[in-house]
């Protein structure tokens, strides 16, 4: 799914936007549309827009707590327009992997709310929220419910020998009161105690970013996400061009700094830039420059010049990173012409 990237030139404007660029936008939600109740400023226009330029939308989440209905009545509450057959979320991809290994109608330990119940029922599975002798499998995900005595119950069917899959293995939620712990800390909670590894579905596998297009019958997607180890990752794995908005998790000096894997293509403060241009900075040699702002490689650190305080020094720094270690990262210092370290910024 890779398409050819702009790349800026002084006498050929105007330049291509995000939205003529790209046929559908693959949203994560937590950290990207929302933090928990409250709305990301910027979000409900920038898909506005986009919907009028007749991109698709799909809503890719690793959230398992609810089901397509609830995803769109929390998004319409907040005043996105979204509707059900554009969510894919980590419980379906999650019984994808439960149908390959365990025959239909089996019992599934469900660890996570009604959401993943309805997902596993939907396929014609038995639930069960105790360990009994018939269980076949187990599927964790996130709901603010789990507790020991859930864990518990999995435990005791993952030492039987279960299958265990988790939906996710995020670290961390972003709620409304900041960072909250995520479904992995929870799953390996159950890794730990039971020396069993969790077959992970949701973000950072590829299979959620190729549903989502498929879902929206896109050719050239844009996967747009606030966390490296997740949204990011697993866009570059399904080989989808990545859009990291500093809205959530992630800093771009963390993207800088990040694995290969997880670095992206593009890096906006907001989700309002999908309105705007996609340029991407020129590379030449050990230096990337787009407009007046440009980065190089000197003795091992970046030092860029122009406008520290504006996105466009996050998109050369990570833009020249990514061109000159392609496969490793960057460990240098990341200072501006004055010497000045450089600080996260999302404005």
């Amino acid at each position: 799914m890779q398409i050819p990237l702009p790349r800026r030139n002084d006498v050929k404007l105007p330049e291509p936007r995000f939205v003529d660029l790209f046929d559908a936008l693959l949203f994560d939600m937590d950290g990207t549309l929302m933090n928990g109740a409250r709305v990301i400023e910027h979000g409900v226009e920038a898909m506005a827009h986009a919907r009028a330029k007749g991109l698709a939308i799909a809503f890719a989440t690793n959230n398992a707590s609810r089901t397509p209905d609830m995803v769109v009545d929390h998004l319409t509450s907040l005043g996105y327009e979204a509707h059900a057959n554009e969510v894919v979320n980590s419980p379906m991809v999650a019984m994808s992997l439960v149908k390959k290994h365990v025959e239909p109608g089996s019992t599934i330990l469900v660890v996570g709310g009604r959401g993943l119940v309805e997902e596993v029922e939907r396929h014609g599975y038995t639930v069960t929220r105790e360990d009994r002798e018939d269980v076949k499998a187990v599927i964790q995900g996130f709901a603010p419910t789990v507790g020991w005595a859930d864990l518990a119950e999995a435990a005791y069917a993952i030492r039987r020998g279960a299958f265990f899959v988790a939906t996710n293995i995020d670290s961390t939620l972003p709620t409304e009161k900041g960072f909250a712990p995520g479904n992995g800390a929870l799953v390996h909670a159950l890794e730990f105690s039971t020396g069993v590894k969790a077959i992970a579905a949701g973000k950072p596998e590829p299979a959620m970013f190729t549903v989502a297009a498929e879902t929206a019958g896109s050719t050239r997607p844009l996967a747009i996400g606030d966390r490296l180890d997740t949204d990011l990752e697993g866009g570059n794995r399904a080989q989808v061009p990545t859009f990291h908005t500093l809205t959530g998790v992630s800093s771009w000096l963390d993207a800088a700094h990040a694995p290969a894997i997880q670095r992206p293509v593009f890096v906006r403060p907001n989700l309002s830039f999908l309105a705007q241009s996609a340029a991407h900075p020129v590379i030449d040699g050990e230096r990337a420059h787009l407009g007046g702002t440009s980065a190089r490689l000197e003795g091992g650190d970046i030092i860029v010049t122009g406008d520290a305080s504006s996105w466009r020094a996050a998109q050369v720094v990570v833009s020249l990173v990514n061109a000159r270690f392609p496969e490793s990262a960057f460990e240098g210092e990341i200072r501006a012409v004055s010497g000045e370290l450089f600080a996260p910024f999302g404005d």
